[in-house]
């Protein structure tokens, strides 16, 4: 009997075709990625498409091994062959809520089984990897390298798991990072601000007076997922969306264009965002940040807070000075085809 191997891929590859290359993108699990980041957001409401006044800069995100990992974990329910660290372990604690394992969530009469064909007398279950509720939902800001020049813009290697990870250079030299906190006081958060910035330091009490980093933030708007008809291969502002009747049920008319589809996040700095920090390291003239980060987690409502949180990608760019009077927006795409 012969053997046959059959090779798929998920178009594995960065390919970006839009803008300078940013990081090293020879490595992922999608078609391409596209980030912008700039001022002045704004939506045609016509075609839904999302733009920005002001584009200060361009660029391909790195997913790492860990948020490939994370991708065929959640499609065929394997579990991986690497321990991806979460940003507790990375903090040392310190950042976040402790890790919690499918065992534990099972202890909490969560829904943690699925069944599978079995033989009688045979375990007729698998437990799922994620628990409902684990998803990229969450970002993170930070400097990479020196960020002192505004030409910084270091790689992003495909074996980091944080924006603090110290990675080796070919010159031997390290590079490391640092993630900024978006609020940094001892005050008691707002009830709006409640529900936008976690990965806490610490819990709030009228008592407190040391500050509490919150160092992760939610999107701003829930992520969107799009379809676009191409007019070209080399058309790379589609703005045709597909509609459900092309789709299903299908009608009469043909389109010969190609699609595009991809999965498009928000993310706002606003002028109040990592300041406090800077201004708490007597550096407030130079808020700046050069990385972007996604993570994937799950909200745990009884502790108001994330909890197994792990990087999911990582972009980084030329240093960007956060202005005194207008939000950063970031808006950050994954692109199947």
């Amino acid at each position: 009997m012969s053997n046959m191997i059959l090779n798929d891929s998920m178009k594995v590859k960065d390919n970006v075709n839009f803008g300078p290359p940013i990081g090293n993108p020879k490595s992922g699990i999608y078609a391409k990625t596209q980030v912008i980041g700039g001022y002045d957001f704004k939506v045609n409401h016509r075609d839904g498409i999302s733009s920005l006044g002001e584009v200060v800069f361009s660029g391909s995100n790195m997913i790492p091994i860990g948020g490939t990992q994370r991708c065929f974990e959640s499609l065929w329910g394997a579990t991986g062959a690497l321990q991806v660290p979460t940003l507790y372990d990375v903090s040392g604690g310190t950042i976040g809520l402790p890790n919690k394992t499918i065992l534990d969530y099972e202890q909490e009469s969560e829904n943690v089984r699925y069944y599978i064909p079995a033989k009688n007398g045979d375990v007729n279950y698998a437990y799922i990897p994620y628990v409902p509720g684990d998803f990229v939902c969450l970002f993170g800001v930070g400097l990479t390298g020196s960020a002192t020049n505004v030409l910084t813009k270091p790689d992003v290697n495909y074996l980091e798991n944080s924006v603090q990870a110290s990675m080796a250079l070919e010159s031997g030299r390290e590079m490391t990072g640092v993630l900024l906190p978006f609020k940094y006081n001892g005050r008691q958060l707002s009830d709006s601000d409640a529900i936008k910035y976690f990965g806490k330091t610490g819990a709030w009490t009228p008592a407190t007076t040391d500050p509490i980093g919150y160092y992760l933030k939610r999107f701003e708007r829930d992520p969107e997922i799009k379809h676009f008809w191409k007019a070209s291969s080399d058309d790379t502002e589609a703005t045709n969306p597909v509609s459900q009747n092309e789709y299903y049920p299908r009608t009469n008319t043909t389109n010969s264009s190609t699609i595009e589809s991809y999965v498009e996040m928000v993310l706002r700095v606003t002028t109040k965002d990592v300041k406090e920090w800077f201004e708490a390291t007597d550096n407030i003239d130079a808020t700046r940040i050069n990385t972007i980060a996604l993570y994937s987690g799950r909200y745990n409502s009884v502790m108001s807070d994330y909890e197994n949180v792990r990087l999911f990608s990582k972009l980084t760019f030329n240093v960007v000075s956060l202005s005194e009077n207008k939000d950063f927006v970031i808006i950050y795409r994954i692109f199947a085809s």
